[in-house]
């Protein structure tokens, strides 16, 4: 299993370009757990202290306004949640739930101490890998939020033509 393991993880974006030695290590240094249908693995302002690489499962990220669950995304087999706490060392921006059994591999800040320590560039090439990833999701973002604009604006031109 270790070896396929490492083979999967290779092939995901936070583990490309991380050398097997590697990645053995973050494996035994990580949690490898079985999360049930609907359990939670966190909730919106939790204290943060890893992040994790979802193997097989489906889960669904949420925030909560005024009393009400507003979805924000789905993650499926290979992605990895939980990653902007490694980078900011702040509480949790959203609630994650398990849609299905969920097998996980947690990664606490311990695992990225020591290879900060044991291979600085291999440390490295984790954070911008974190780092990409954090960028994908946030020019995503960006392009939700012009098209929220754009169609305020049509609204708001529709609005007041009406008016006129």
């Amino acid at each position: 299993m270790k070896k396929d393991l490492v083979t999967f993880l290779k092939f995901t974006p936070f583990f490309g370009g991380i050398s097997t030695d590697v990645i053995e290590r973050i494996i035994s240094l990580a949690k490898h757990e079985i999360i049930k249908k609907d359990e939670c693995f966190f909730q919106e302002h939790d204290q943060a202290q890893s992040m994790f690489v979802l193997l097989s499962g489906a889960v669904e990220v949420y925030k909560t306004w005024e009393g009400r669950q507003h979805t924000i995304a789905y993650m499926h087999q290979g992605d990895c949640f939980g990653e902007m706490s490694v980078i900011d060392h702040c509480r949790r921006s959203a609630t994650v739930i398990a849609l299905e059994d969920c097998e996980i591999l947690e990664i606490g800040m311990a695992s990225f101490s020591a290879i900060y320590q044991e291979d600085l560039k291999q440390y490295t090439m984790l954070q911008m890998n974190i780092g990409r990833e954090v960028s994908r999701r946030l020019r995503e973002a960006n392009e939700l939020l012009f098209q929220l604009k754009i169609n305020q604006e049509q609204v708001e031109k529709s609005s007041e033509a009406q008016h006129a």
